[in-house]
């Protein structure tokens, strides 16, 4: 499992991936990491370390893949 830590976000405190499309992510609001599945692993971690390095939102970049459905709850 790898683990994206998230410095400067007010939403998400940390993203972590793992097998089998599995996606972890735990909020700044509380220490429980929600489990997705994602329909492509590595285009939401791409896109995740791409909005970091761009300083975007983390958080609005997740709900906008949970609204598309590249990320589904479990």
């Amino acid at each position: 499992m790898t683990t994206l830590n998230i410095a400067n976000s007010s939403a998400v405190a940390s993203v972590s991936f793992g097998d089998n499309n599995a996606v972890g992510v735990k909020f700044t609001s509380n220490d429980t990491e929600y489990g997705f599945i994602a329909k492509d692993q590595t285009m939401v971690r791409e896109g995740l370390e791409s909005a970091i390095a761009g300083g975007q939102s983390v958080g609005k970049l997740i709900a906008q893949y949970r609204t598309e459905g590249q990320l589904q709850a479990v």
